[in-house]
């Protein structure tokens, strides 16, 4: 009898042992490894720019194209083509960056940048007041189908402004 209550006792302990063991494992937090999650919100309001937008006016064609490049940036081409011969074209960028939308126009006398300066779900504008032509760029959606560029500069103190309605293609 001696040797069951000593066999009991040493299962009993081991038991014990092995159960404090494993509760020690479950409680020990895992390492975590959760990549930060990025919230690009301001690029995100524009997502109604992406597609392909156009519009004919007599011999002037203007369009411009949208797509998504990655969770930051839009990339874009505008054109306008006078007369089916002569191309003016644009390469375009939307960027995020530290909660900041940038617009980015090149040609082929480099880079300008906009920065955004209001938004709302149907609207962004874009200002760079060291630029004189254009100052400002707003792109307006007015419906699903239909938007507005305005460009606006300031001309020996007054307001010029120019704006091409655009339809989705």
């Amino acid at each position: 009898m001696k040797q069951a209550i000593t066999f009991l006792s040493a299962a009993f302990l081991c038991g014990t042992m092995l159960s404090c063991n494993n509760k020690k494992e479950s409680e020990t937090p895992e390492p975590k490894h959760e990549e930060e999650v990025k919230n690009y919100s301001q690029l995100e309001k524009t997502n109604w720019l992406i597609g392909k937008w156009g519009r004919t006016t007599g011999r002037i064609t203007i369009s411009e194209n949208w797509e998504k490049a990655n969770d930051s940036t839009y990339n874009g081409n505008h054109y306008i083509v006078l007369g089916g011969t002569d191309t003016v074209h644009h390469k375009l960028e939307l960027q995020e960056s530290a909660k900041k939308l940038s617009l980015t126009i090149s040609d082929s006398e480099g880079p300008v940048s906009y920065e955004m300066v209001s938004s709302t779900d149907t609207q962004v504008v874009f200002e760079n007041p060291k630029k004189d032509k254009p100052k400002k760029i707003t792109y307006r959606k007015t419906d699903d189908y239909n938007m507005v560029i305005e460009t606006s500069r300031v001309v020996e103190g007054k307001p010029i402004s120019n704006e091409t309605a655009m339809k989705r293609q």
